[in-house]
């Protein structure tokens, strides 16, 4: 005991992680362990729990107040009457291995059971699975998946409870074994396997109905899974599945989805989900058919141009509109919110698309809020307020350069790119761009990200010598320079030094967030300062670099990978509403381009706003991005291009459904 204490104390530490440490010692000592390999295993023990407190892995979540369908669904409890004690000390009284580490098997898991979840994972340390039966064996790998699932190591969990819900003979156990599936395959975000486990757990469970939890898991699939077919070999998820692509079918259709819900119900009378169907039934997030329009923009005044131009998309996209809309187009610089608000009302209008022009949102935002009755419409703004209402019958859709820092992220990460800087303008813009990139950022120890700003033009050498520590070696070869000049004697003039500076190579990629003058300043330097015998760190940005053809003069912006909306990257995507434009009103600016883009997604999605609202994995494959709304928010996934000379090179296309844009 003195040995351990002088250990621990040597390591600093806490008093619970010592008194814990003793009292496993004190079990350990008594009965599972010969004392001539004590001392392996007290640094053993304090390894495990050192581990436990340290490893990287999320800890466990604390329950919120408001509970959610699953967690109001009490996990399966084994019902034991023995303590993980009572356990300890069969063990001690047993003489074979193969009985005293089947003890050990039932003491984790009631550790476990009792949440001490640290005390658990060193019992299980200390069990050896070659001296398990069969059985025992099996409950060993439930208890090993229940602490992997404690320390947020979800594949590993997965990996373990692979087919053991069939070979527990235990009901309770196998309860275990699926909650725990249906947890790993979620924390993957794996819905379908996730779903999948939560019905094979209502068979062991038939008086549960978890229904509404299964059709949240799946509403989170992208709807590119259901466009090209889910199959699995369960009927209860087979049905599931049909619903979902039914479903998706629809909107991409915009036909009925209460039709669709009907005929699903007659497909599957038997089906767990039918009542939960016809609830769907009775909900206008689903059914709802919205058919009278109001559009609000500027459509004189100082923002004109842009409105007339969202609205000229709009039109363009209601040429096209299978389903009769009746849009009535409202210019926001012509009447007061309060007379707007009152017209809406008159009018019995179903949805609103817009304000657009960030004042008349403001004052149209504020007005709402006032009100004693949450408006009665369905609502896509044009924009993001300053204070988002929580009417969850609204989304935002908004142009905005800020959020592409969220896909940049996204795929800087899937390229398995890891250390990344950030080097931008010091405005709040700027600041904006590096929060919300290192929001979306792995919050992993092998991954890092660095921001760094410069105020002005002048300041970006020193903010990229300084991001690529090449000031430092440009230090030490000047340090060099002068102690050569002080010891090294020149017969003949000066001496002459040869030398390459070095810039770091810790970086794999880099995120331009400035715009198109700040980024060409940024460019050469970059260039200039990065090792040339070294890897050299690709160079992103966002739409803010995409400029006018006639702009782009020189190679500055050579190599550089940007994303915008796909319109503007593919001629030959919607390349007959580009051609009856250019024949109308000539050749399109870019801002032109990404409004006119604009209008003709909003005109597209927001019928089915609030399908989109309850459906967070149903996406549309619009002009501007591939589209879905998460809290309320329209997200975009956008394509992405590169600079080579004066020609873009299409770099990476999101998605490749072109018949479902239109």
């Amino acid at each position: 005991m003195k040995v351990l204490y002088e250990f621990t104390t040597r390591l600093r530490l806490s008093a619970a992680h010592w008194q814990f440490i003793v009292r496993l010692l004190q079990v350990t000592e008594t009965f599972i362990v010969p004392k001539k390999i004590l001392p392996c295993l007290i640094f053993c023990s304090f390894a495990t729990v050192w581990l436990a407190g340290c490893a990287s892995a999320p800890a466990p979540q604390q329950p919120s107040t408001e509970q959610s369908p699953e967690q109001q669904r009490e996990r399966p409890v084994v019902i034991d009457e023995l303590s993980a004690a009572d356990y300890l000390a069969r063990a001690e009284r047993e003489t074979l291995p193969a009985q005293q580490h089947a003890m050990l098997v039932r003491a984790a898991g009631r550790y476990f059971d009792n949440e001490e979840f640290q005390a658990g994972g060193v019992v299980l340390s200390f069990i050896n699975s070659g001296y398990l039966a069969s059985a025992p064996a099996q409950q060993h790998r439930l208890q090993q998946a229940r602490f992997a699932a404690y320390m947020g190591d979800w594949q590993r969990v997965i990996e373990l409870t692979n087919g053991l819900d069939q070979q527990l003979t235990q009901r309770e156990q196998r309860l275990q074994t699926l909650d725990l599936r249906h947890q790993a395959f979620k924390n993957q975000a794996d819905y379908v396997a996730a779903a999948a486990a939560l019905v094979a757990y209502g068979r062991y469970a038939p008086d549960l109905n978890l229904s509404t939890e299964v059709w949240q898991l799946l509403a989170q699939v992208p709807a590119e899974q259901w466009r090209q077919g889910v199959s699995h070999n369960d009927s209860i998820m087979r049905g599931w599945i049909q619903l979902f692509e039914r479903l998706t079918q629809a909107l991409d259709e915009n036909r009925s989805r209460a039709q669709v819900l009907s005929s699903w119900q007659r497909a599957f009378p038997q089906h767990p989900g039918v009542e939960f169907v016809t609830e769907l039934l009775e909900r206008p997030e689903i059914t709802a058919q919205l058919q009278n329009v109001a559009v609000l923009l500027p459509l004189n005044g100082q923002f004109a141009d842009a409105g007339r131009s969202v609205r000229n998309g709009i039109l363009a996209r209601l040429t096209q509109q299978e389903q009769p809309l009746q849009v009535q187009f409202i210019d926001t610089t012509q009447i007061s919110v309060e007379e707007l608000y009152q017209q809406l009302i008159d009018s019995q209008i179903e949805l609103v698309i817009g304000p657009l022009d960030r004042n008349t949102l403001e004052a149209f935002n504020n007005f709402q809020r006032q009100q004693e009755e949450a408006a009665p419409w369905a609502q896509l703004w044009l924009n993001n307020p300053e204070n988002k209402n929580d009417n969850d019958r609204h989304a935002f859709f908004a142009l905005d350069t800020v959020a592409e820092s969220v896909a940049a992220a996204e795929l800087l990460e899937q390229m398995n790119y890891q250390h990344v800087l950030v080097l931008g303008p010091d405005t709040n813009r700027g600041h904006n761009v590096a929060e919300t990139f290192q929001r979306y950022w792995p919050e992993q120890t092998d991954y890092s990200m660095r921001a760094r700003f410069y105020a002005a033009s002048t300041d970006i050498p020193d903010a990229v010598q300084q991001s690529l520590l090449v000031d430092r070696s440009q230090a030490r070869i000047d340090m060099i320079e002068r102690l050569v000049q002080q010891h090294v004697p020149a017969t003949r003039g000066t001496t002459e030094l040869h030398y390459e500076i070095r810039s770091r190579q810790d970086i794999d990629a880099i995120y331009a967030s400035g715009d198109a003058q700040q980024v060409r300043l940024l460019k050469p330097y970059l260039d200039v300062n990065m090792s040339a015998f070294g890897r050299r760190a690709p160079v992103y940005a966002s739409s803010a670099v995409h400029q006018e053809q006639l702009s782009r003069g020189e190679n500055d912006l050579d190599g550089v990978i940007f994303s915008d909306a796909p319109w503007l990257l593919s001629a030959s995507l919607a390349a007959d509403v580009r051609q009856q434009f250019e024949q109308q009103v000539g050749r399109l600016s870019l801002s032109q381009q990404r409004l006119i883009a604009m209008g003709y997604d909003a005109m597209a999605i927001g019928p089915k706003v609030l399908a989109m609202n309850y459906l967070p994995g149903y996406t549309h494959n619009g002009l501007t991005g591939q589209l879905r709304i998460d809290a309320q928010k329209v997200e975009r996934r956008l394509d992405w291009a590169k600079f080579e000379g004066h020609e873009l090179k299409l770099e990476r296309t999101i998605y490749d459904n072109q018949a479902s844009r239109h």
